[in-house]
């Protein structure tokens, strides 16, 4: 019993951290996106990025979308606000999984459903891949 207490002890901590982390990293990215910081978003992605979105008529593309496809779609946004639900955080290592539902304040406000996926560099996360859909996404 007491080596259980133990694990879970251990175990709890690392978690609430692991949220905190991967949520903390999609505030700043979003946060960086409502400011048009673009260049501190820009900073955050891996060389290595590849992005997915579902709605391809506001990208005039279908499927994978490239790192400045994606700044030039966060630009276009005009985002005033968002605000962040269901974010849950899986992480080891060297790779940070966030998935999330957001809500951002746009002429047009949509509600998505997102995953980041963060690698881990030497002292900080790098974006690798993200994959966001309208919530009404057709299936």
């Amino acid at each position: 019993m007491f080596k259980k207490l133990i694990w879970m002890l251990l175990l709890f901590p690392a978690l609430a951290f692991s949220e905190s982390d991967g949520k903390k990293l999609v505030n700043q990215f979003w946060k960086n996106t409502v400011k048009k910081h673009i260049h501190e978003v820009a900073t955050t992605l891996s060389p290595h990025f590849q992005g997915m979105y579902m709605n391809s008529l506001i990208l005039n593309v279908g499927g994978a979308i490239t790192k400045p496809q994606l700044l030039q779609y966060l630009l276009s946004l005009n985002a005033t606000g968002f605000v962040l639900s269901n974010v849950r955080t899986t992480k080891n290592d060297h790779i940070m999984v966030v998935t999330y539902d957001i809500q951002i304040f746009t002429p047009t406000p949509t509600p998505y459903h997102e995953i980041f996926v963060y690698s881990k560099r030497v002292d900080d996360w790098k974006l690798v891949a993200l994959s966001f859909a309208p919530v009404n996404a057709p299936t």
